[in-house]
């Protein structure tokens, strides 16, 4: 396996579970390790930039919670964690600039407790992610509960059972509608 791509896999499940932890309520987009542009993976959510104190600092925890996770992982890639969290780090700055740069160490804490905290979810979501390379959001979130254990994770694993056989039946329906379109004849005008 490209330790590149574990690497990445990793960083964007830190994101997601802190997230999904954070703000259990918030619609969540997919979560992807396909590269794209700059981008080497990237989680998408939706409503993220609230203005209020509290939220500027979970979102924080958030963008730092991808290279803790990556730093849990693998602490000898150090440098390589450091560039690819540029972005993050930017962003998490100019979030807390009007808050208060020095909560930076504190929420820097707080990401990492997180991300110790559920580090099975973690890794369970890094795995679903080099398997798919793409989960949609409700998907990441079963695949977070199955791992955390607790009286619903079962429940979550027959969800998500279910969830990908209803995806993989919609996605070859789809596939039999696209081939019986394109091998249809055609009358020339």
């Amino acid at each position: 396996m490209n330790a590149a791509r574990r690497l990445v896999a990793y960083h964007e499940a830190g994101h997601r579970v802190a997230s999904y932890r954070l703000f259990p309520n918030r619609v969540r987009g997919r979560v992807t390790i396909v590269p794209d542009g700059d981008s080497a993976g990237h989680t998408f959510e939706e409503g993220m930039w609230q203005t209020d104190s509290t939220s500027i600092e979970r979102q924080v925890v958030i963008l730092y919670a991808g290279a803790v996770a990556e730093l849990r992982l693998d602490r000898s890639r150090v440098e390589e964690i450091r560039a690819g969290a540029r972005h993050d780090d930017a962003v998490a700055e100019r979030l807390l600039g009007g808050i208060g740069l020095e909560l930076e160490p504190k929420l820097r804490r707080r990401a990492a407790e997180l991300v110790a905290e559920h580090w099975r979810e973690v890794r369970a979501l890094a795995k679903e992610l080099l398997r798919h390379q793409t989960l949609s959001g409700r998907e990441a979130e079963l695949v977070c509960d199955a791992a955390a254990g607790g009286p619903n994770a079962d429940q979550a694993r027959r969800r998500l059972k279910r969830y990908r056989a209803l995806w993989n039946a919609s996605r070859a329906s789809s596939s039999r509608r696209w081939l019986s379109w394109v091998s249809r004849p055609r009358s020339r005008a």
